[in-house]
């Protein structure tokens, strides 16, 4: 018995602690199923596991690079209807990856900016502040107003990658906005290149702002993280209209504890090896910006760098092509694009051990549903809405209170201290914000609970405690939404249909509390077939049986397929005709991806 779900599959994708060690081989078994062994197209039948196998595959996916390689499925916040923090019963992220709604305020922030076909890069670590090439100056128009957003008004450094206009035309905007303490280049002719750029206004501003060569083997502070120069190992000679001007790339570390990100801007394979060589070990890294925007690189490379996950800057028109995207995949790597038909704004966080990534496009509109009044000690998570609702992401929510003596807020979650009043607000990352006043008062009611997750058909407890002067000579409980979850009178929460609603506790002075309930599908945890083989003479029938556990989960659906019509077919019922000669597989699948597989020897 064999079974697999896409959800476990991108568990996998875990980013793990790497330090500056060489990274060691991995030896590859012989198991012939494609989870363990990506070798073994030939005999995989579920492609999702192995993309490179989808001419055999019985049970193709509609899009794979759409589906399968999306390790962030809550960033369509219309799936949950009018919540904005929908909550996954199935947590695909393993304990080194979590991802939360609210951006931190201090640790690491590394933004890769959606600017079409060019980089833009903004780090934040402890206070300090980097900004790495621009693009045009069109992108550096586009980008200050997200970095004031941001709360970004002066940069500790620039860096400019290389000479080529479509890093650094427009860099002296940035630097006559943000003020550098001191801009970082290759070669002196990439400063003279920045001075170029400038326009009369801000000119002298620029010229006068301190710039320094950096070198291989040099390296500078950041808050608490390290950048470290580790190439170009040596320049070519610098024309800024010719190619090979991309080999003068600046390459850069960011070390911040256990974590670190890999700056490489256009440079080729071959400055990457020529690292490699002087610094054995170091391009070793979690976070891996992929030169050229959409260019591959050999497979090498990804041995060199080992990253847990690539960012491409690019725009709809210029994908990477999907051999290197599947030879990421099969590194058991995750990608992002930002482009603005995929992952748009890409933030990548760490607190030096952990790293946490989110993915969205700037918000028309943030709208927070209002809230109760609150007693010291209770805890209510936020609700509203975001548009457009198809793009939109809460984990780029940056959350703050007026009051944290009052009202704290993390993640979304509002946590009540004490008597008085406080403003919530929450923004996107493009500035646009929504704000509601919350009431704390020491009178009321609160409930053990501020959460849960339930299946269809399954119930929960809540229980609830008066606070303060409270009196009631009985409690009223309600549900906002019986379809999804209805409420008995004595607290017990049963989940009706998928969804998520809120239940209230009520006295009769009008206080009361609510606990957000979030209703899923009972998934399907293991399918079990009565026979692992089964031997046919060409013509014979046999009716395979599947067991589905729990029995009572919600959908039950099952899709059956062979690896080979050729030697054995099989209805939508399980029933299995022999018709050549030879040994096939015949797979069933459930609907989130769990499956089982019987083997067929026709005779």
């Amino acid at each position: 018995m064999r079974k697999k779900s896409l959800r476990w599959i991108t568990a996998l994708l875990a980013l793990c602690l790497l330090g500056l060690a060489p990274l060691s081989g991995i030896a590859e078994g012989d198991a012939i199923f494609p989870e363990t062994d990506a070798s073994a197209a030939d005999d995989a039948i579920f492609p999702e596991t192995d993309a490179s196998a989808a001419d055999d595959a019985i049970f193709p996916e509609t899009d794979a690079s759409a589906a399968g390689d999306a390790i962030f499925p809550s960033t369509d916040a219309s799936a949950a209807g009018d919540a904005i923090f929908p909550e996954d019963d199935d947590d695909p992220y393993p304990e080194e990856v979590t991802v939360t709604q609210e951006v931190p305020q201090t640790g690491l922030e590394v933004y890769y900016f959606s600017l079409e076909r060019v980089d833009g890069i903004l780090i934040r670590c402890d206070g300090a502040t980097c900004f790495i090439d621009v693009g045009y100056h069109r992108d550096a128009r586009k980008v200050l107003p997200y970095l004031k957003a941001l709360g970004v008004e002066k940069l500790d450094c620039y860096i400019g990658t290389h000479a080529h206009a479509d890093h650094i035309e427009g860099a002296p905007e940035i630097i006559y906005a943000l003020r550098p303490d001191v801009v970082y280049v290759s070669h002196k002719q990439t400063w003279n290149a920045i001075v170029s750029y400038c326009s009369r206004e801000n000119r002298s501003v620029v010229k006068d702002t301190p710039h320094k060569v950096l070198k291989h083997g040099q390296s500078f502070m950041l808050g608490g993280a390290q950048m470290l120069c580790l190439g170009p190992i040596s320049l070519r000679s610098c024309n800024p209209g010719d190619n090979e001007e991309n080999a003068n790339s600046l390459i850069c570390k960011l070390v911040y504890g256990a974590r670190s990100f890999l700056f490489a801007g256009d440079c080729y394979d071959y400055n990457l090896e020529a690292v490699a060589k002087k610094y054995p070990g170091y391009l070793d890294s979690d976070v891996f910006q992929n030169p050229h925007h959409n260019g591959s690189h050999s497979d090498y490379v990804l041995d060199l760098v080992s990253p847990k996950a690539v960012v491409f800057s690019t725009d709809n028109t210029s994908l990477p092509r999907n051999d290197y995207l599947s030879r990421i995949r099969e590194h058991k790597s995750v990608y992002f694009i930002t482009g603005s038909y995929n992952d748009g704004n890409v933030l990548i966080t760490s607190d030096g051990e952990h790293l946490e990534a989110y993915c969205g496009y700037p918000l028309s509109s943030v709208k927070l549903n209002p809230v109760d009044a609150m007693v010291p000690g209770q805890k209510v998570r936020m609700t509203g809405s975001l548009e457009p609702s198809r793009r939109a992401n809460p984990k780029l929510l940056n959350w703050k209170s007026s009051n944290p003596e009052v009202v704290k807020v993390s993640k979304g979650t509002l946590t009540a201290v004490a008597e008085g009043t406080a403003t919530i607000t929450a923004t996107a990352i493009n500035g646009v914000s929504d704000s509601v006043e919350v009431q704390v008062s020491n009178t009321g009611v609160i409930l053990n609970e501020h959460e849960i997750s339930l299946n269809v058909g399954e119930a929960g407890q809540l229980k609830y405690k008066l606070t303060g002067d409270a009196v009631a000579r009985g409690i009223e409980w309600i549900s906002d939404d019986a379809d999804i979850a209805m409420v008995t009178g004595d607290g017990e929460v049963i989940g009706v249909g998928v969804g998520e609603t809120r239940v209230f506790a009520r006295i009769e002075s009008g206080a009361q509390a609510a606990c957000v309930v979030t209703v899923t599908e009972k998934p399907v945890r293991e399918l079990e077939l009565n026979k692992s083989k089964i031997r046919l003479k060409v013509g014979e029938t046999y009716a395979l049986q599947c067991k589905v556990r729990p029995s009572d989960a919600t959908d039950k659906r099952l899709e059956w397929a062979s690896s080979d019509e050729s030697i054995a077919t099989v209805d939508a019922f399980g029933n299995v005709t022999a018709v050549g000669k030879g040994s096939a597989k015949i797979g069933v699948r459930a609907s989130n991806g769990v499956y089982d597989l019987c083997k067929v020897k026709v005779e």
